[in-house]
């Protein structure tokens, strides 16, 4: 029986361990290189100092969110002898988001190798491969999270564009902050439909009437461009849990809002704002404003790249209740290299399981429909 060389196992062990090793780069490297996913991760507003908004949970059938909906009916004044109300409570419910699935693979074959022999070489070459896998790694998790499975009118996991999984990518935000958050769809196994404490709010700004926006305008200057902002702001500022701390727009509603600040506007710094992750911000009120180039258009539901883009959005959110949920287990894990059946190579896998969820939509809010070409 022929006994694998001692080079062989040694390069596997060299492999997998310089794999793992990176690991932890590559994960940050991948958290922190879009606006969004560093916003996720901690890099904006209150997230900055805890880093809530990326959890690890250990398994289940499927990811568990708690939501408190409801107030106590209990709590009133009372005098001497008065009765108290002891009332039990309902107002509590949980939400249930299904485990999504991403990887990526890195081969080595054995050419390469024996071109790169030495441990040094073989370094190099699998940290070029990683490099590699991470930018694309990066660039999929924040195109699934900020809406590559679209539809017009409502965004949900199954409807896919061409050449989409169904129902397999990440939930999009354009999902979970809709554009028409009363229409009969899901979210979290909850009808939005049917509770009207589980719907965002939303701003239409194409001039038309749309069911589910809460208020209509014509979105065509500066002038209402802000006017929309302050209205939505406010709107999702009402109630407990604080108000929106991070806004992602197109590049072009971005630049709109940036010029109609003109001589006014701030960049925001510091060294754990966004400008030290590589990103240039404006404030907004209490809100970091970012642009990402694949955010949507939300209003004909189409994707960033899309012949018909025709215009522009305005993502509200208050990070402290939005996660990025992974299983602890997959965690952008590494698996052993093997070699295929029928190949002279290594193959190993990147793996990540989770999904994108929500705990309070009321506090989540959009304008959508904004004019692309906005003047004074």
């Amino acid at each position: 029986m022929s006994v694998p060389s001692s080079r062989t196992i040694n390069y596997d062990a060299l492999l997998s361990l310089s794999l793992e090793y990176v690991r932890s780069t590559l994960v940050d490297n991948i958290f922190t290189s879009t606006p969004f996913l560093a916003a996720l991760y901690g890099a904006f507003g209150k997230k900055a100092k805890n880093k809530k908004g990326v959890r690890l949970q250990n398994g289940g059938e499927r990811i568990r969110q708690p939501l408190m909906y409801g107030k106590n009916s209990t709590v009133g004044s009372y005098s001497g002898y008065d009765t108290l109300d002891v009332t039990p409570q309902d107002g509590m419910t949980t939400a249930f988001f299904t485990w999504r699935q991403i990887a990526g693979s890195v081969a080595i074959s054995r050419k390469e190798e024996r071109q790169n022999a030495g441990e040094g070489k073989i370094k190099d070459l699998l940290q070029s491969k990683i490099a590699q896998l991470e930018y694309t790694l990066r660039d999929e998790i924040n195109e699934q999270l900020l809406g590559k499975t679209v539809s017009s009118g409502v965004w949900k996991a199954g409807d896919g564009i061409a050449g989409q999984t169904s129902g397999a990518d990440l939930d999009p935000l354009p999902r979970l902050v809709a554009k028409d958050p009363s229409a009969s769809v899901s979210i979290g196994n909850i009808n939005q439909a049917t509770y009207s404490w589980w719907r965002n709010k939303s701003l239409n700004g194409s001039g038309g009437t749309d069911a589910g926006a809460y208020k209509n305008l014509d979105v065509n200057s500066w002038a209402v461009l802000k006017q929309a902002a302050r209205n939505l702001y406010n709107t999702c500022s009402k109630g407990g849990g604080g108000f929106p701390d991070f806004g992602i727009l197109d590049q072009s509603t971005f630049e709109s809002y940036e010029a109609a600040l003109d001589d006014k506007v701030r960049y925001v710094d510091g060294t754990k704002g966004p400008a030290s992750m590589g990103f240039e911000s404006i404030r907004f009120k209490n809100q970091d404003l970012v642009w990402d180039e694949v955010v949507p258009d939300v209003d004909t539901g189409v994707v960033y790249d899309d012949s018909n883009f025709a215009s522009g959005t305005w993502f509200m959110l208050n990070l402290d209740f939005l996660e990025l949920v992974v299983d602890s287990a997959t965690d952008f894990i590494t698996t052993p290299f093997v070699r295929p059946e029928n190949q002279d190579a290594k193959v190993a896998q990147i793996l990540m399981m989770g999904n994108l969820t929500v705990s309070n939509r009321r506090k989540q809010g959009l304008i959508y429909g904004i004019d692309l070409d906005l003047t004074s």
